[in-house]
């Protein structure tokens, strides 16, 4: 593969390999069951070499305006179900990235094992952290997912120096 100057295209080894090897280890991993699609696309895209900044952001804006897919809905997406792919991948890309960045190895191990077994993934998290099964668990978790990824969008945006940093979603 080949960029536009002619030269070998990185693009391949860095990001298009390892996220399609993800998948592939995700099917391995699940089976017969299968991966909820923003866990198997949310993986695959942290499975990527670098972080993507667009996708950081988009997720922000998404979640605090009127774009947004809120948590139940984005775990219960079916492929043939995404209205706005570019807000789904985001959002899935930022929720994984948001409970890798918050749960030990073992526990995120656990979880998919949950899930894999059959759980949501609300069940599966509370087991995975030994908490009490809980109605209020997964929309808390939803606030503070949306808090991270709206605080992260705005960092993102101030280091660009961009004074307003209020959310107008285009699209």
């Amino acid at each position: 593969q080949l960029d536009e100057t002619g030269e070998f295209d990185t693009t391949m080894l860095d990001r298009i390999l390892p996220h399609e090897m993800c998948h592939l280890v995700l099917s391995e991993f699940f089976g017969d069951a299968a991966s909820p699609l923003f866990l198997d696309e949310g993986l695959a895209m942290l499975a990527e070499s670098a972080v993507d900044n667009r996708r950081t952001e988009l997720a922000g804006v998404a979640l605090a305006g009127t774009a947004k897919i809120p948590l139940q809905a984005l775990l219960a997406l079916e492929r043939h179900d995404v209205v706005s792919p570019a807000v789904f991948y985001a959002e899935s890309y930022s929720f994984v990235r948001f409970l890798h960045a918050r749960l030990t190895r073992s526990q995120f191990r656990q979880t998919l094992l949950h899930v894999k077994a059959g759980c949501s993934l609300g069940e599966a998290l509370q087991r995975a952290l030994y908490v009490p099964q809980r109605d209020d668990f997964l929309p808390s978790l939803a606030a503070a997912w949306e808090h991270y990824a709206i605080e992260q969008a705005q960092y993102l945006r101030a280091l660009r120096g961009e004074e307003d940093l209020s959310f107008q979603f285009a699209g």
